[in-house]
């Protein structure tokens, strides 16, 4: 059963990236590219399908990183079916920043117990005014370690796709007194919905407000279908200690080796 919700999560991850991505796919690897955002490590990276002897993949990530090198790419972001036990380092000698993403999935039975904000309004983003407050809500979360320049670009990149009509992907904004306070994103692929891009401005947490807006796009992906809902969280961030007292079951774990090839 775990195995079949794995695979129906994986398929939903894949029409969750193309949202965002070209993609090149080969025997060995498949390419996930963005020409609107060739900056944003999640939009740009490598899937390795199948784990490799540590000689194999030592050579996949020289020859790989040498034609980022080669392009005038800053950085290479390669995610593997399992972590190398050994280290590896690129043709640059740099070692490797290591990324494990928990995948942890909703127990429906327990949001109608998670607290509420009444005072809380939600919408979804369908105008170019609500991308502008996307934009503010980023700077307030990420300007510090990000940038104004690129926490701009992202939310406009992110709008493009919230704004048509195509894809599977839509963004809700949280609203507390008349002030945009909270945003995430909300992936339907048939019966399963991601989660992602949860924030909440942090003088606004431990209102009710991130639970709510939760609560209420859970409710969403069911009257459209979903069955299954998930999200990923940072192993090393603090914020899957909420999903997993929300009754979030972690089922799976995803890795990512990411290197830094711009000179210092």
């Amino acid at each position: 059963m775990k195995n079949q919700v794995l695979e129906k999560v994986i398929q939903c991850e894949e029409a969750y990236k193309r949202c965002f991505c070209e993609v090149i796919d080969t025997a060995n690897a498949t390419y996930y590219m963005d020409s609107l955002l060739s900056d944003m490590y999640d939009y740009n990276f490598t899937l390795l399908k199948k784990e490799q002897s540590i000689s194999l993949l030592q050579a996949f990530v020289s020859s790989e990183t040498r034609k980022c090198i080669e392009r005038g790419k800053e950085f290479y972001k390669l995610t593997l079916p399992n972590l190398p036990k050994e280290d590896i380092k690129s043709c640059k000698g740099k070692e490797a920043e290591v990324e494990i993403l928990g995948t942890y999935l909703c127990d429906l039975n327990k949001v109608a117990r998670w607290r509420e904000n009444t005072e809380l309004t939600i919408k979804q983003i369908t105008s170019s005014k609500q991308i502008e407050e996307l934009i503010e809500l980023d700077l307030i979360h990420d300007k510090e370690t990000c940038g104004e320049d690129f926490c701009k670009r992202r939310a406009r990149r992110r709008g493009k796709v919230y704004l048509s009509n195509d894809k599977p992907c839509n963004s809700y904004i949280g609203y507390y007194e008349g002030k945009a306070v909270a945003n995430c994103d909300l992936c339907i692929d048939g019966e399963v919905a991601k989660i992602e891009d949860f924030a909440v401005i942090p003088i606004y947490q431990r209102k009710g407000i991130g639970t709510t807006l939760l609560r209420n796009l859970i409710e969403i992906a069911q009257k459209q279908g979903a069955k299954i809902i998930y999200l990923n969280a940072d192993e090393e961030d603090t914020p899957k200690e909420m999903y997993t007292k929300l009754g979030f079951t972690k089922i799976g774990e995803q890795y990512s080796l990411f290197w830094n090839l711009a000179d210092k």
